[in-house]
């Protein structure tokens, strides 16, 4: 089923869980999706590639957002902003 539903080239947003990694949020370019996880060139809050990739394994990737390259952005990252200051938030 994930493999459906996430796919390469698709934007994705997802949270983590809290003391897992520094950052509870983060965005990202899926480049990779497999039986493990899914892997991301991570992005900045303007979609420039920072350079490095982060690995989720399934088991870690529960709540997310996803835009395929054929959808307006302009919503995701709206989305993704208000997402951000919430989780913020709750730290």
């Amino acid at each position: 089923m994930e493999k459906e539903t996430i796919e390469k080239g698709c934007l994705i947003a997802l949270t983590l869980p809290d003391g897992m990694v520094p950052e509870r949020l983060y965005v990202g370019l899926v480049k990779v999706v497999d039986s493990r996880g899914v892997r991301l060139g991570l992005v900045d809050r303007n979609g420039v590639e920072l350079g490095y990739d982060l690995f989720v394994s399934w088991e870690h990737l529960q709540v997310f957002l996803l835009a395929t390259p054929q959808e307006g952005l302009e919503s995701f990252w709206k989305c993704v902003f208000s997402w951000a200051e919430k989780t913020t938030l709750g730290r």
